[in-house]
């Protein structure tokens, strides 16, 4: 394949390999967040194996170099996105710790099964658009922002309506029939992705202009937040399962609103 379609390909492929590894693995067994995580590590285990194989095929590497890169200054470059990526774990993933723990094993379960089909449409949508638009975010030095906002927000709210039109349908051939009945978490997994996707792109915005270090800030703001809105249903009512990706949302909506404001304050 020719690289850029390749690059297009390879999103795709990941999001089919989790899906379909996920949906085959009920064949077997019942759905849980253990299966989720066992299929999840495999596909993407292909998916390494097959990128090692293309580049070794059709991308030349050279052992020469002009430029070396000390490891102050790679850790200096890092430590934002690196730290960044950890909170966004913690907001997004360790409901499910914190639910296992307390004794709601099942609703965690369940949550992260039907959540898990919304993100991993919405992934696979947001892959496509970044392999296409985040060139031209990089070839602008930072200019496209606000129109690869737009076109983002508009993919997102496309996946959100096509869940919620199609959402028991589409759980009742990827999941259990029983399962179809929580489709409106399917609009939690949709949003919590799509607001990922949003954070990506302001993130990568800030890392070309060389604000990276803002993303510290932002993040913390997004743990804080779900910490808060976790107590929040832990008082209320921790077995509702609708209620768990309430935290989730509210976080990456901090972060992401956050972010934005201080691509403005940049911008001015």
């Amino acid at each position: 394949l020719p690289r850029r379609l390749f690059e297009v390909v390879a999103p795709i492929l990941e999001a089919l390999l989790r899906g379909g590894l996920f949906a085959g693995s009920q064949l077997f067994r019942p759905p849980t967040a253990e299966t989720l995580f066992q299929t999840a590590i495999i596909a993407y285990a292909i998916e390494a194996l097959i990128i090692g194989y293309y580049f070794k095929k059709n991308v030349p590497i050279s052992q020469d170099s002009t430029y070396r890169l000390s490891m102050r200054d790679a850790a200096i470059a890092s430590y934002p996105v690196s730290f960044s990526a950890v909170c966004n774990w913690i907001q997004i993933q360790a409901y499910r710790l914190v639910y296992v723990g307390l004794g709601f094993a099942s609703i965690a379960g369940i949550y992260a099964t039907v959540a898990n089909v919304g993100s991993v449409g919405m992934n696979a949508l947001a892959q496509i658009a970044s392999q296409i638009l985040t060139p031209r975010l990089y070839r602008s030095q930072g200019t496209y922002l606000l129109k690869y906002l737009t076109i983002a927000v508009g993919l997102v709210f496309t996946a959100i309506v096509g869940y919620a039109v199609l959402g028991q349908l589409v759980l009742k051939i990827l999941t259990r029939e029983t399962l179809a009945a929580y489709w409106p978490i399917l609009l939690f997994g949709a949003s919590v992705e799509g607001l990922n996707f949003l954070i990506g792109i302001i993130t990568t915005y800030l890392t070309i202009n060389q604000k990276a270090t803002q993303l510290v800030t932002a993040n913390l703001l997004g743990v804080v937040a779900v910490l808060v809105s976790f107590y929040a249903v832990y008082l209320y009512d921790l077995s509702n399962v609708y209620l768990i990706g309430i935290p989730l949302l509210v976080s990456q909506l901090v972060v992401c609103l956050h972010l934005f404001y201080l691509t403005q304050i940049n911008n001015r």
